[in-house]
């Protein structure tokens, strides 16, 4: 039996070829796979910059919260009109998504530690796993029957896991970043005015 990749080791094409064609994908999914937030992807909703949804609500409906799914062809289809021919083109088109996946770790910088991203949280409402780090076939096998939760990666090293060792794992990736900032503030000399 083979397994598949983790998420983390895919473009965000590759993520969305290994969905089943069929998928429906809920707002945190869809934000997750297309490597943007949450509120990111509300705001592209709001604005009409985002993908195409699909939302339940009947003509005369009250109430602007009706719940949106996304279609994977549609998601597909808003990533590929967004690909880019040149550096230049890309800086026309600042703030895209069509990046590499990281092969190292999420955190480089310190403001790295603020960006909210993607956690499945079980019923007992502890962290159960970072998203990006699983792979492809527990993300399709859990498409809507769990809740994902979007926290910064302080917010994440404090929850309480499911499992202790993936929690540590997490910490380990954080700390260097720290540290580094720490570091740098001590080089720094504080004066009185």
């Amino acid at each position: 039996m083979s397994s598949s990749p983790r998420l983390c080791d895919l473009t965000i094409l590759e993520r969305l070829a290994r969905l089943p064609d069929s998928a429906l994908l809920t707002s945190s999914e869809a934000a997750f796979l297309l490597r943007i937030s949450l509120s990111t992807l509300e705001r592209k909703r709001r604005d009409g910059s985002g993908p195409v949804y699909c939302q339940s609500g009947e003509i005369g409906a009250k109430g602007s919260n009706q719940k949106c799914v996304y279609l994977k062809a549609d998601l597909d289809a808003f990533v590929k009109a967004r690909r880019v021919g040149s550096s230049m083109e890309a800086a026309v088109r600042k703030g895209q998504m069509m990046g590499a996946p990281s092969q190292h770790s999420m955190f480089n910088r310190l403001e790295d530690l603020s960006i909210k991203r993607a956690f499945y949280m079980n019923t007992s409402q502890k962290v159960d796993a970072d998203i990006e780090y699983e792979s492809v076939d527990t993300f399709v096998a859990r498409l809507g029957k769990w809740k994902i939760v979007w926290l910064n990666a302080l917010e994440a090293s404090a929850a309480v896991w499911v499992w202790p060792s993936q929690r540590s794992a997490f910490v380990q990736r954080v700390k260097p970043v720290l540290q580094k900032a720490l570091s740098e503030v001590g080089r720094f000399e504080l004066v009185d005015f």
